[in-house]
């Protein structure tokens, strides 16, 4: 069980998909509404929908290198869903950016995340 906190920076081991984990750690810290602030690490390969074309593009391994990282988690009627956008740069160079397909980007050695709690940014601008 995690103490209560309104941030969390979470290492994610290799072969997890970073979506699946991403929703551990919010409900992990009791998160409902969460944004992901950063992230650091790399894929094994990538999936995404691209935003301009709206298709899904895969990018090959064996090692995609993120650039940057950002989404959120909402909780609606009791379903948790996350959205990551992502800017990645692929083996040979190439740069890629879209919205990442769950259960499709496997974390290569690791990645961490820093994650804050959305209600709790809320209460502090007020």
């Amino acid at each position: 069980m995690m103490q209560e906190t309104d941030t969390v920076i979470a290492r994610v081991l290799p072969n997890v998909d970073i979506t699946e984990a991403l929703l551990k750690v919010c409900h992990e810290a009791g998160y409902e509404h969460a944004s992901v602030r950063a992230g650091l690490g790399s894929f094994v390969g990538a999936v995404f929908v691209d935003r301009s074309s709206g298709e899904q593009i895969r990018v090959d391994g064996p090692a995609t290198e993120v650039v940057a990282l950002i989404g959120d988690v909402h909780t609606v009627d009791g379903q948790t869903r996350a959205r990551l956008s992502c800017t990645l740069v692929d083996r040979h160079g190439t740069i890629h950016a879209g919205e990442l397909v769950p259960g499709e980007n496997l974390v290569a050695a690791t990645f961490e995340l820093t994650v804050q709690r959305l209600d709790a940014v809320a209460h502090t601008v007020n």
